[in-house]
């Protein structure tokens, strides 16, 4: 069980025993790799994990059957952000917490921190 908003406007959405049926992932077209260079990489965090991050190559889009909180199935395709959100609450629900999904795909972690003026800068953490 988890429960997800995407957006402090955006409903809450129940997932009872949620499992993916199938997913899908693209080629990023040429508009979103030129946005990708000039703003960086999208780096993943935890709650669980205090100032922690990451990148993680997650499924672009996924279909997840679950149930809601009345106990209705559902079978939905999600994609973007959200399927991001649900594909990393899946992995709390294994026991996997995404510095796992980070080391596996050989990508560095990262430590945020203040500098002098109070802007966030993400140091590599040693391993």
């Amino acid at each position: 069980l988890f429960i997800i908003r995407q957006s402090p406007k955006s409903p809450l959405l129940t997932f009872i025993n949620p499992e993916i049926v199938s997913f899908k992932d693209r080629e990023p077209t040429k508009e979103e790799k030129d946005t990708e260079k000039k703003t960086g990489v999208q780096l993943e965090g935890c709650l669980s994990l205090y100032n922690v991050w990451g990148v993680v190559k997650r499924h672009d889009e996924i279909t997840v059957s679950y149930m809601d909180e009345l106990g209705a199935a559902h079978t939905k395709t999600f994609n973007g952000f959200l399927a991001t959100i649900i594909q990393h609450e899946l992995d709390h629900l294994q026991g996997v917490l995404f510095p796992k999904r980070v080391l596996e795909q050989q990508n560095p972690l990262y430590r945020s921190v203040r500098n002098a003026k109070g802007e966030v800068e993400f140091d590599e953490i040693e391993l």
